[in-house]
């Protein structure tokens, strides 16, 4: 089994102003998009904004304890919104026996869980 690849995502900040003096930050467009995506208007004045420079997200320091926990089940459904709907029935059954997961820590590690064993 692969090791799931747990990182913490940041996020790019496109900082704007206007003539008008107003700033502002957009995130998830990279700038060499901005052509494509068009220039954010002032919420002030309703002018075009101009781009001045891109800033990157502090990462967050990660808790200690960070787990990926997966539930897998096999379903016959017609789709995959289907298939979805009814694992999500059963997972929220109070009767369900499907209790075991595959949890995984920072490192990769990886073990099977059953939450309903003593």
């Amino acid at each position: 089994m692969s090791k799931p690849n747990i990182v913490e995502e940041r996020r790019v900040l496109l900082a704007f102003k206007c003539s008008c003096g107003d700033v502002d930050t957009y995130a998830g467009i990279h700038p060499k998009r901005l052509a494509e995506c068009g220039t954010p208007v002032c919420e002030k004045c309703d002018q075009d904004m101009v781009y001045t420079h891109t800033e990157v997200e502090p990462q967050k320091a990660m808790p200690p304890f960070r787990y990926l926990v997966t539930w897998k089940i096999d379903l016959d459904e017609r789709g995959p919104k289907g298939a979805a709907r009814e694992a999500l029935r059963i997972q929220r059954d109070p009767g369900s026996v499907a209790t075991v997961f595959e949890v995984t820590d920072r490192k990769g590690n990886t073990v099977m869980v059953d939450v309903e064993e003593k």
